[in-house]
């Protein structure tokens, strides 16, 4: 077996190729920490913590096998990139089929939820005239629905329509097509 960060990288490139849609830093933290993952490493009393995963997921994206395909507010968006898919090709035989199988099983289990989750981006901004810009975002397969940004005269009021966007996003979808397109 390769060291645990090679392994850990690797992973996460498996993880990115498997799921055509990009993970949450979120996302990819909890599958390690919260799937028992670093229980592989116990042999070498390898320990697999947050800062290790955030170490792991800077060093990918410095050599440029992930990208930041959006941030947020609360969370970073990270997508392979071809050199990533090339890279995870090559030295693919580094993971073992039990890491694949419980990887590819974790897709199974939660790649929907991923999915759903990263389709709803809620950002803000201070704008020039010093009120905030919130860009709410719908998306179905990385095609936005709805990009949409209100103006807000303060920062808890633009916190507040990031939070409640997760929350109604299909009635203010549903409500703005049946207004504009009767």
């Amino acid at each position: 077996m390769a060291e645990p960060n090679t392994t850990y990288k690797l992973t996460i490139l498996f993880l990115l190729d498997r799921l055509e849609n990009p993970f949450s830093n979120t996302q990819l933290t909890n599958f390690f920490l919260d799937t028992g993952y670093s229980g592989y490493f116990s042999e070498e009393k390898e320990h697999t913590g947050y800062f290790t995963i955030q170490s792991v997921i800077n060093d990918l994206l410095e050599s440029g096998l992930i990208l930041v395909t959006e941030k947020t507010v609360s969370d970073t968006l990270y997508r392979i990139t071809q050199t990533g898919r090339e890279t995870l090709r090559a030295m693919e035989d580094k993971l073992t089929d039990g890491l694949k199988k419980d990887a590819t099983d974790y897709l199974i289990a939660h790649g929907n939820t991923i999915t759903q989750e990263n389709s709803l981006l809620a950002n803000y901004y201070r704008t020039t005239a010093q009120n905030y810009a919130v860009r709410l975002q719908y998306r179905k397969k990385n095609e936005p629905l709805i990009d949409l940004t209100i103006t807000v005269p303060n920062k808890d009021a633009a916190e507040a329509a990031c939070k409640h966007w997760h929350e109604t996003n299909g009635d203010v979808y549903s409500y703005l097509l049946e207004l504009l397109v009767p």
